[in-house]
Formats: C-alpha cells, structure tokens, sequence
C-alpha cells in the first residue's frame, strides 16, 4: 500500500525489507495494514501515513514535520527505550523507593506532537503496562497512545506457528532447569551470578553471550544500602565463577523458529526455565518469544522480568503452575531483591531432580494445555483486544480531525 512504510534504525525501508531475524514480518506487515486501514477507512480517515517500526521511534519522532500527511500512525513493535533505568531510583532510611519510569519512546513522543501541533500522531504499543508510563505524562491533545495488550505474543505466534510442544523428557537428565540468556542486558549476567554464586550450575544449562565483554557494574548498582549486602555478596562471587567451564555453550539462530529448533533437545533434557526476558527495570513488560520457548518446551516457569509480568500472564489465561512455582517475587518492587527472591523461594524446586520429574509427570497434561490454549483461544482473545485499539484509535482519530476541522 502506498501510505505505508517499515522504518529501520536510519530511516524508511522498503515495503519488502525482510530483516533476517523476522521470518514473519511480511504475513504480520499485511495483517496489520489490513487491520489498522480499514478502521481507519470506516472512520473516513483518508489523509494519513502508516509507519511500522521497532527501536527507531526517535528518529521517527524527529522526522514527523517531513511527512506531508496530517495524520501519522506508528506501530511500534519491540519494547519501549529507556536510555537510563536508574535515574530516578532512591533508596533511603531502609525504603525502597523505585517510581515508574517515562520512556525515552514516550518522551520523543510528546516532543513531536508539541513540535507539530497541526498533526495528529496515532501511536500503537505492543508493550504491557504502558499505563504505568502515560499516566504520569501530560499527553499532548494531539497524541493518542493505545497499547495492544499482548500484542508482542500474538506477533511471535506467527514466527512458531509451525512449531510443536515438545511432551517428552529425557528422565534421565541430571539436570532440572535451563537459563538462556542472548543479548547481554544488566539483569541477564546478574541473574547467571546469582545462581552461580548459589552453586546452582551442575542443576542447570545456562548460558550468556559475550560474558568475557560483561562488566561487574552493570548490576552492581542496584543495591543500594546495607540491606541489600547479602544479594551483593552472591552476586560477587557468582560472578568471579563465569566462565566457559560453568556456562553452556548453546549456538543462538537469529531466526526464532530455527533457534527454538536449535534449543529442544535442551529442553527435553530439563523441567524448569529461569526466563531472562527483555525488560526487568523497565514498567512496561514486554513479553516475547522467551515465553513461546518456554510453552514449546513444557518447562515450569520462573521468570526474571518487569513487576507484575506472571500477573499479567494469569490474567491472560495462561497457567502459571502456582501450586508449583512460588510466583511471590512477581510482586517485589525492589529489582535486586525480586531476582533473589524468584531463586531463593524455588531452591529447593531447582536443586532436587528427582522431584522436579516426579512433578512435571504428573503435570504433563497442563503443559498440553498451556500449549493449546496459546495455539487457539489465546488467539483469539488477543485478536479481539488488538481489533479493538485499532478501532478505539481510529475513533479518537476521527474525533481529533473534525474538532480542528
């Protein structure tokens, strides 16, 4: 369609870029022009341009006065950018004070439509949480923000649609957990000292990319009093452990359906997941293809991810095994206490194989199930949500061209 363009990291791409990772993105660019045009159509919105990016929005944002179309609506794919996580973190007299942060994405936004007052800006998020950020924000009257709750996980079903749960296990694995972790974000090499430092690595496969270049200081400041002394301490001595004796090599496949290919028979050899997500500081969630992995695989999950992520997750129907995992660190507001904690209360889960096993047997068909649901009724319901910001968008949209009409 004409009105429509990919934005890449400098700029516009063509409709037919196809980066290596995005197996699906042509099938998903088409479903979503469809989706967002003809809401777009029914609300007689005809003078626009359609933008679908991922970690660009900034330079999005500065190039909205050179877009001669009145309207702009961004689909924004990938997690919202935060360029500095700590900068509003306070710790004093023993209260841990961890207000929520305004995303880089957020503020750019708000710029362009001050920056642009004759021009209307649709901007769709497929973050979770995003109320977290925009409810402290004063939005420009010419800016409508709507969030596709889910929206990242229904995008992933397409990259793993012709993958299969995978409901056999090698029982005779000395292994109980498996703990991926890519891209080299802070809480990533802070999770593998933490169970390094609790001597958790002969339980486990766990992997981290790049750990020769990983810094120490990269986690070291999220403890910020005495209190925290005890988590510090692990993390130092974890950290002194890795190396290439005490993680996993595990080759990584830049596209997501070869690379959960790549990783089943690792999968097989295990019961539970440390899920290493995308966002841990951040307020918005952005829940991906770690948690498809996880489903794929029949693995218990315990998960390393922005507050309230397993919340989110049960309320969307998902089984969260909780007569199984102590999901409890969900709640922590504290970043260096709630990794600790989603270690500290599943030890005992983690450290013994022979229970693990006994439980995922018995458990076997709710790994099925959770499976099942993501394939069909999950959806579906994700469906209906994204239809429904698309349309709520377009009718705010509508309503802001004839008020300055």
């Amino acid at each position: 369609m004409n009105n429509a363009l990919i934005w890449g990291r400098t700029g516009p791409l063509s409709i037919n870029y196809l980066p290596q990772w995005e197996s699906g993105i042509r099938e998903l660019f088409d479903n979503l022009c469809n989706g967002i045009t003809d809401q777009l159509d029914v609300n007689g919105i005809t003078d626009y341009r359609l933008v679908f990016t991922e970690l660009s929005d900034h330079t999005i944002a500065e190039n909205i006065h050179k877009f001669s179309e009145k309207n702009i609506v961004i689909y924004h794919s990938d997690h919202l950018h935060h360029s500095d996580l700590l900068r509003y973190v306070k710790y004093e007299n023993n209260n841990y004070s961890f207000p929520f942060l305004i995303s880089d994405t957020i503020l750019n936004l708000i710029n362009a439509a001050n920056n642009n007052p004759n021009k209307n800006i649709l901007f769709y998020s497929v973050v979770d949480y995003l109320d977290r950020e925009t409810t402290q924000c004063n939005i420009p009257s010419n800016l409508i923000i709507k969030c596709t709750k889910s929206g990242n996980l229904l995008r992933s079903s397409i990259h793993f649609k012709d993958c299969i749960i995978e409901p056999n296990k090698d029982f005779n694995s000395d292994k109980t957990f498996i703990c991926l972790n890519n891209v080299n974000r802070p809480h990533r090499p802070a999770v593998v000292s933490y169970l390094l430092g609790k001597g958790l690595d002969p339980y486990g496969y766990i992997t981290l990319r790049s750990y020769e270049n990983t810094s120490i200081d990269c986690f070291l400041d999220w403890c910020f009093d005495t209190v925290h002394d005890p988590i510090k301490n692990i993390l130092l001595s974890g950290f002194s452990k890795i190396s290439k004796d005490t993680l996993t090599e595990i080759a990584f496949n830049p596209t997501l359906n070869k690379n959960y290919n790549a990783l089943s028979k690792t999968y097989q050899k295990t019961f539970i997941e440390i899920i290493t997500d995308t966002t841990y500081f951040e307020p918005s969630a952005f829940t991906n293809d770690k948690y498809v992995n996880n489903i794929l695989g029949a693995n218990f999950p315990i998960f390393i991810s922005t507050l309230g992520t397993v919340n989110h997750l049960r309320q969307q129907g998902f089984d969260m095994f909780d007569d199984i995992v102590d999901h409890s660190y969900d709640n922590i507001v504290d970043p260096a206490l709630r990794l600790s904690q989603a270690i500290e209360l599943n030890l005992s889960l983690l450290k013994d194989t022979e229970v693990v096993k006994k439980l995922w047997k018995e458990n076997k068909s709710r790994f099925i199930n959770n499976y099942n649901f993501f394939k069909n009724d999950f959806k579906t319901l994700v469906t209906d949500i994204i239809n429904q910001a698309w349309a709520e968008g377009a009718a705010e949209l509508k309503l802001k061209c004839s008020n300055t009409v």
